[in-house]
């Protein structure tokens, strides 16, 4: 099959470029210019693509002929002048030769007399979108074109180009030109009406020897390939046409060859991509679809015209349904080539139109499609910048946020330290901060679980991305949002404000953040506030009424951080005691063998609690999650607990120090012996 569009402009005509501009400026050309820039010194030049040139005045330009000997400016720069065609004159050194010729959307052409130097090399023409009067200078100089092979005369608008008599015009190409395999004629009349008017009943079904009258000449030697885009009265889905290949609109195979003759028109391939999308919405599950090849046109499409914003949308939506039906199939199978050419796509896509919400909201479908079938990892550095501005841009569209966080999260949660560090490098403490200050602000509370859960974990055991969110003025947004579940717990439920279930769940990893941070005691001071500790205190009480047991058990946690701190002796109301009270309370009430959603990589933020010596309450709340763990998950905690020193000592000896009236020595005995039996140690007597 011919190759419609060449992949490259020839090396040599990066120099031509430079010299037609020249002459655009209306700057003279002397011998010297030519020797400099190539301009017709390439007498073996095969091929030439020239799109999209407007210049007016295009047949009259002025050229000076000068000798190589003679400087430019000197003596009356117009004495040599001469008057010649634009076109003869550029390929006036190489025409004889000239074998592939390609003038899209250069619509001053009017007069093509300069091809019959070309008439028995030429063998492509392409002149898409270039308007020619039906006269002797145009289609009467395409009849002399002898070796012509493929010939394309399409339009992008079909109302430019309506031919009178079509059929007779289009037979008498096709009949004078013996070579020819390929013709385009998208976007005009010259398919004819024949076909239409037997469908409307004026002529016998019966007399219709060819679905395209002005190819009937063809019927033995069909072309192969017809385009037939857009053209009049829908001629792409008649019948006994004489081609093997049609680039058409109306059936899928027809589509995908349109797809794939037409990548690189801007206008073109977007009217197919969007021919496409109509077509696979109503595609259902049991209809073949090619997605595969689909999906591979698409990224060249999207790669060729990324600055295009109304292909990259359309294109985006296609590729969803695509992709969809790709990973709901029975082999759930993306090639890795093919899946680092699609991520890249959209990252690309979304970075370039970052302020277009259609855009960005199509980009957002594919790539939570993509993540929970692939490994996002390889992806991080490209996407999650374009992520970030995307939660920047949309703050106040739930969807929108949510997506961002899910794949972020899904993006972050199992990374190793070092890169957790270097996405804290691109900021990304400071933008997550930023977006969750914008979610406050529109009190778009449903989308705070996700949030907090991915600053905890962009945190947790990272000073250096804790001192980032310090900075960023995160504690001040972690206890406004206290403040807001205070508020949001004391109105009536029938009110129109957070749902309590929300609030609820999005606390637990804002307190397991804020307990990380009690971890560095450089932030105590910016934590253990009197106004911050009392909301939260406040809230504990009415959370308590609530009998939340999940997020009582993480808030107990952080209040025993804070009072684990010698700042906690300077609070007044509540008094550190009364928060160990509280503490002691709640935990006494809790059941350990309830999951509870948390993960330790490591003991130590719970086993250093251990050596706080005048809070006994204290050790109450760390010996119950430590039976929680073992008890809930067995394989993983129950090694992990058995290896801990600072534990075992406490076991074997601090724990006997507490006076037997102590109201706490009864559950720190209950809670010690279970773990002591799990761990196999037995009950050491004291002495």
């Amino acid at each position: 099959m011919i190759p419609f569009f060449s992949s490259e402009t020839p090396q040599g005509l990066r120099k031509i470029v430079r010299s037609i501009t020249n002459l655009f400026n209306g700057k003279s050309v002397t011998d010297e210019d030519r020797k400099t820039h190539g301009l017709l010194t390439t007498p073996k030049l095969k091929r030439l693509v020239v799109w999209g040139l407007h210049v007016s005045q295009l047949q009259q330009l002025r050229i000076n002929n000068v000798s190589s000997q003679e400087r430019v400016g000197e003596g009356d720069i117009n004495a040599n002048a001469v008057h010649v065609d634009y076109w003869e004159y550029l390929t006036r050194d190489f025409i004889h030769e000239l074998q592939h010729l390609d003038v899209s959307s250069c619509q001053e052409i009017t007069d093509l007399s300069f091809l019959l130097k070309a008439k028995d090399s030429l063998k492509s023409l392409y002149l898409h979108d270039v308007l020619l009067d039906y006269d002797d200078k145009t289609w009467g100089i395409l009849k002399h074109l002898n070796g012509l092979q493929f010939l394309d005369v399409s339009q992008y608008n079909e109302l430019a180009s309506v031919f009178p008599n079509p059929d007779a015009i289009l037979d008498g190409i096709v009949t004078v030109l013996p070579h020819l395999v390929g013709l385009d004629i998208s976007g005009t009349n010259l398919a004819g009406m024949y076909y239409f008017l037997i469908q409307t009943g004026f002529e016998p079904d019966g007399l219709m020897p060819c679905g395209i009258m002005g190819l009937k000449s063809r019927k033995q030697t069909p072309l192969k390939f017809l385009g037939l885009l857009t053209t009049h009265y829908n001629a792409s889905c008649r019948r006994n046409i004489p081609a093997t290949n049609i680039a058409g609109g109306n059936h899928m195979e027809h589509l995908l060859i349109a797809l794939q003759c037409y990548l690189k028109r801007e206008n073109t391939i977007k009217k197919v991509i969007r021919m496409l999308y109509e077509k696979v919405q109503v595609t259902s599950d049991d209809t073949f679809l090619p997605a595969h090849t689909i999906l591979r046109f698409l990224v060249q499409a999207v790669k060729n015209h990324v600055h295009d914003k109304h292909t990259q949308i359309v294109a985006m939506a296609v590729m969803y349904h695509v992709l969809r039906r790709i990973y709901q199939g029975p082999t759930k199978l993306l090639g890795k080539v093919q899946r680092d050419q699609v991520m890249y796509c959209i990252s690309k896509a979304m970075k370039v139109h970052s302020h277009d919400f259609s855009l960005l909201r199509n980009g957002m479908l594919n790539i939570l499609l993509l993540t929970p079938y692939i490994n996002m990892r390889p992806y991080m550095e490209d996407i999650t910048p374009v992520l970030l501005e995307v939660g920047k841009a949309a703050s106040a569209d739930s969807f929108m946020m949510k997506a961002v966080a899910y794949i972020l999260y899904n993006l972050t949660r199992s990374l190793p330290k070092t890169e957790k560090e270097s996405l804290g490098d691109i900021e990304i403490v400071e933008k997550l901060c930023a977006i969750v200050d914008d979610l406050l602000r529109n009190e778009s509370l449903d989308q705070m679980l996700i949030f907090w859960t991915l600053l905890w974990n962009i945190t947790d055991d990272l000073p250096s991305n804790c001192e980032r969110f310090v900075k960023a003025k995160g504690i001040e947004i972690c206890f406004r949002y206290v403040s807001i579940c205070l508020d949001g717990l004391a109105k009536p439920e029938s009110n129109c404000g957070p749902v309590p279930a929300d609030l609820h769940e999005a606390q637990i990893p804002m307190f397991a953040l804020l307990s990380n941070l009690l971890q560095h005691s450089s932030f105590a001071t910016k934590i253990i506030k009197p106004e911050y500790i009392t909301n939260v205190f406040n809230l504990l009480e009415k959370e308590d009424s609530a009998d939340n047991e999940k997020l009582l058990f993480h808030t107990c946690g952080f209040l025993c951080n804070v009072v684990s701190k010698e700042l906690s002796s300077s609070l007044e109301a509540p008094t550190r005691q009364e928060i160990l009270d509280r503490i002691l309370h709640i935990t006494k009430r809790l059941d350990f063998k309830k999951q509870f959603d948390y993960d330790f990589r490591y003991l130590i933020p719970l086993t250093s609690l251990l050596e706080v010596k005048d809070a006994p309450e204290i050790h109450v709340w760390v010996l119950w999650t430590l039976v929680n763990l073992t008890e809930t998950n067995p394989n993983k905690y129950t090694s992990l607990v058995a290896s801990d020193e600072r534990l075992k000592k406490w076991l074997q000896t601090d724990r006997f120090n507490l006076p037997y009236e102590n109201k706490c020595s009864a559950e720190n005995l209950r809670l010690s012996e279970i773990l002591l039996t799990r761990l196999g140690t037995g009950t050491p007597k004291q002495s």
